[in-house]
Formats: C-alpha cells, structure tokens, sequence
C-alpha cells in the first residue's frame, strides 16, 4: 500500500490516481478513505461544526483489510495506518502545498472561512506531516514529503524515484522560510481572522 496523506486541497486524490495507473496500471487500486466511510457506513455520526462525519475506526480497518493489495489509499488521516495496524503501508505521501494557493483552492470549493483557515494553519504548521513522521517512525514506514503546488506529473516522477529506492526522501517543508515576508504577513492576518 502506498499511502497519501495532506490537508484538503492539497491535490491528494489527483496524485492518487495518477500514482494508482502509473504504479499498478489501472485507477481501480485508488481508494479515498472519506469516500469507504461514506459508501460503507464505517462513520459513529455526523459532527456539525466541523462539516465532516466521527469515523468508526473497527469498521474503516475491516473494510481496508478487504480492499486487499495492491493500494494506493489517500486520506488526510496519516492514523488510520497505526489504527488498523494492516496492511502497513510501503511509502507514506505527504501532499504540501503553498498555504496561500491553498486559500484559494478551499474557497473555491465553499468551504466556511472557519475551516478554511483551520486547514491552512494546519498546512503552514505542519500538522499532517509531523503525525505522517511520528506514525513512520512508529511502525518503520517511509516518509516522503512532496511540494503538491507544482505538475502533477513532476510530484509523481517524485514519488517513484522514491519507492525505487533512487530519489531519496525529503523532509519537513518550512513555509515560514519558503514564503515571503508580506505573504507571511498576509498568513498571519488571515489566522487572526479566525477569532473575529
């Protein structure tokens, strides 16, 4: 299993299928764990806040043991790998994207401001790709953390060079060291915003 893991907008479920057709062959391998709950009922209930369904992790790990292998699985849950304990994954993805491009991306997609702005401080903190590396640790998976903003196809050569044993990893992404002062300066006034 190949897993992706980033916060929404961060172009995991396009990298996904691309990786699951060029990797296995076939788009039929891509699974997007948001869409199994869903589809399989594998949710406790439907938190309103937050716009997003409480998953029911015994029944999310019996319908990912079923999926069998090969897998390309996208989440922005890097946990459902140390929950469910199988299959363990060969190669944690952990999709970046430019927090700016990425405010962009979730209006786009009408997101509320308040979720908007939760999930680009979470992308310009790096809350995904800290668990990705804790849960790497853990278990003794790879971690590759790619620079989503860029082509598609650029992030896949990436991500093969990787699982071939010939690209490397790479670590930790720092955009307050990637970003320019008044787009820092933006950042910041837009986490404010949260809290008026």
């Amino acid at each position: 299993m190949i897993l992706i893991v980033g916060v929404p907008g961060t172009g995991k479920t396009v990298i996904g299928v691309n990786l699951a057709r060029r990797v296995y062959g076939s788009t039929k391998f891509f699974h997007t764990l948001s869409w199994l709950v869903l589809e399989r009922a594998a949710w406790l209930r439907y938190d309103q806040g937050k716009r997003s369904f409480v998953v029911d992790g015994e029944k999310v790990c019996r319908v990912l043991s079923g999926l069998g292998e090969p897998l390309v699985l996208e989440s922005s849950w890097a946990g459902i790998v140390e929950l469910c304990g199988h299959p363990l994954p060969s190669l944690i993805v952990v999709t970046r994207t430019n927090p700016l491009v990425l405010l962009r991306r979730l209006k786009r997609r009408g997101y509320p401001w308040s979720k908007v702005v939760e999930n680009v401080e979470a992308e310009f903190m790096g809350v995904v790709a800290v668990e990705a590396y804790e849960i790497g640790k853990t278990l003794g998976v790879s971690v590759l953390e790619v620079e989503s903003t860029s082509t598609v196809e650029a992030v896949i050569d990436r991500i093969m060079a990787s699982l071939r044993g010939r690209g490397g990893y790479s670590c930790c992404i720092d955009w307050s060291r990637l970003l320019k002062g008044d787009e820092l300066e933006e950042l910041l006034r837009i986490f404010a915003s949260r809290s008026t």
